[in-house]
């Protein structure tokens, strides 16, 4: 019976192969606590006193591609961090949120904990890895090097591969020597194949998002299979303290990687005579009906769960048309209808992408319109519940300086919102030749696009999402803190807003000097000193009117209050 036992075992194991899914987990208040379980730690001694590195990575590997299917995970993950110089002026080096092999080295100083050991001569390695460096000290060596002042960029986010030197980068303010909760966010779209950083800086210790930092790579080919993953930091002969307070992660599964997980099991030995027989077919047999009994089961939980969500997504669709039928409220459309209006949603009518998804033009047949259809990506975190929420909010608004929603469409998981189309595009077009929310009618009426979808607000009950789509210079100082979106933040944007009319250049300008680059601190300053004339449109020239264009400017000002009341 000996083998007959093996071959159960065998058949059973099997049909136990675990599934390839994605790694979830989300920790919200790091500390000791989480050491040698979630975190493991490692720092090793100082090497020929060049200072301390130490390295914290998640307790668990991530299988980020697999090479019998050729299948690669994406993966998003958030962090909030502080660091402290103990108010000291001089301080280094940085930290870094890094995915690496297994078993790479750990080098202080300028390396920041990376498996590279800094130098002169040294700035590549062939041990594998992609980071995301937040750097407080620039060196001449291999960091980002602005030649018209001859000197380091000096703190910046890069994005590095295998090397000191970063493929793209982004100067930033970290806020030191004061401590400043920073906040950053990583994505890497495996379809795209594009690593993305948005990140939050301090310009006059008011904190701001950075988004804009990206890089196309195929991880694949700068990766292993299985990687570790988690922060990295160092110390030379400056040292700074560096705290991650907060980390959340979600990757995507590998479809059609399940059968890598399977163990290894070694064959029953051959056996001789009759029990050896017997057993052999027992085995078989029972291993047949665990395998009918399993896939049976999981059948019906397969079915189960789908007509649960047809009776889910049915109610849904009912709820609304019951809701709207007795007027002339948004209406329900066909997933064919509206792919037949986009082309199949082809690229050629791409207006946009948001944070939610793509917005494609269309056009009715039957009512002889144009439309602007947002499809909500499956990647998207907002599910069937935000949406029924979504479609219910905007319904119930008329106003004549928003976009009217015409309707929606979900089926088969498909959730997607029909807007009317804005012919003469928007603002930014018309100021910095770029797209933005807001649009202009036929009329050249000014109409606010995308409402409740940078974020999902009933503000009779307050915040119904956690997730925050912000864009840099436009976003209230307590959103990037908070994460929360009011009316008051609102009317902050709207006040950014007025002074891009007035002002001809956007909010936040990278390349301006340094105490115009965040338009908001820009204006303040020009108003205490009673010379806002000076931030004015110079394509306008003359042609314009003192008093209405500073009663305008002051309007944004006590719209960008620091006191909300």
């Amino acid at each position: 019976m000996g083998s007959s036992i093996t071959h159960l075992i065998t058949c059973f194991l099997l049909l136990s192969t675990p599934f390839v899914v994605s790694l979830t987990f989300n920790l919200t208040d790091i500390g000791p606590q989480n050491q040698n379980r979630e975190i493991v730690v490692e720092s090793p001694d100082a090497i020929n006193g060049q200072g301390q590195a130490i390295r914290a990575t998640y307790f668990r590997q991530l299988h980020l591609w697999d090479s019998r299917s050729g299948e690669l995970a994406s993966f998003t993950t958030n962090f909030t961090f502080v660091m402290d110089s103990d108010g000291r002026q001089y301080y280094a080096d940085g930290f870094t949120f890094f995915l690496a092999q297994n078993n790479s080295e750990i080098y202080p100083g300028g390396s920041m904990g990376l498996p590279i050991n800094a130098s002169f001569e040294n700035i590549n390695t062939t041990t594998q890895f992609v980071a995301v460096e937040f750097d407080t000290f620039g060196n001449r060596f291999w960091d980002p090097f602005v030649y018209e002042y001859n000197k380091s960029m000096g703190e910046h986010v890069g994005i590095s591969i295998s090397s000191l030197h970063s493929v793209r980068y982004q100067k930033w303010s970290s806020n030191l020597p004061q401590a400043g909760v920073c906040q950053a966010w990583v994505k890497y779209d495996s379809n795209l194949k594009n690593l993305s950083v948005s990140f939050t800086g301090f310009l006059n210790n008011t904190p701001f998002r950075q988004d804009g930092l990206s890089y196309t790579v195929d991880l694949r080919q700068v990766l292993p299979e299985r990687v570790i993953f988690g922060f990295s930091g160092a110390t030379g002969a400056l040292n700074q303290n560096t705290k991650v307070r907060s980390w959340s992660f979600d990757s995507s599964n590998l479809p059609g990687a399940e059968n890598n997980e399977v163990s290894s099991v070694p064959s029953p030995d051959p056996g001789n005579g009759t029990h050896s027989k017997v057993g052999l077919v027992l085995g078989s047999v029972v291993g047949i009906l665990v395998t009918l009994s399993l896939v049976g089961g999981l059948g019906f939980v397969l079915w189960w769960k789908k007509m649960k969500n047809m009776e889910k997504e049915t109610r849904f669709d009912v709820d609304l048309i019951n809701q709207y039928q007795m007027g002339n409220g948004p209406k329900s459309f066909s997933y064919v209808e509206l792919a037949q209006s986009t082309y199949n949603f082809a690229e050629n009518k791409k207006l946009g992408e948001g944070g939610f998804g793509g917005v494609y033009k269309g056009f009715l047949e039957e009512s002889n319109t144009y439309i602007a259809v947002k499809r909500v990506s499956k990647s998207s975190k907002q599910g069937i519940n935000e949406y029924a929420s979504e479609v219910r909010i905007i319904s119930r608004v008329r106003h004549r300086n928003l976009v009217q929603l015409i309707g929606w469409c979900h089926e088969k998981g498909n959730l997607l919102l029909v807007y009317q189309y804005m012919e003469n595009e928007s603002l930014d077009s018309h100021l910095f030749k770029e797209k933005s929310l807001l649009t202009w009618d036929t009329s050249f009426k000014a109409k606010l696009g995308d409402f409740g979808l940078a974020k999902l607000v009933d503000h009779e009950k307050g915040v119904q999402t956690t997730k925050l789509a912000g864009t840099i210079g436009y976003m209230a100082p307590e959103c990037v803190v908070t994460g929360k979106a009011t009316k008051e933040s609102d009317v902050f944007s709207f006040g950014v807003v007025i002074f891009e009319i007035a002002c001809g250049r956007k909010a936040f300008e990278y390349k301006a000097n340094e105490n115009q680059i965040w338009i908001v601190e820009w204006i303040w300053e020009l108003y205490r000193t009673d010379t806002l004339l000076e931030a004015v449109d110079p394509r306008l020239g003359l042609d314009f009117n003192e008093e209405e264009i500073k009663h305008l400017m002051i309007i944004g000002l006590w719209c960008v209050h620091p006191d909300p009341n």
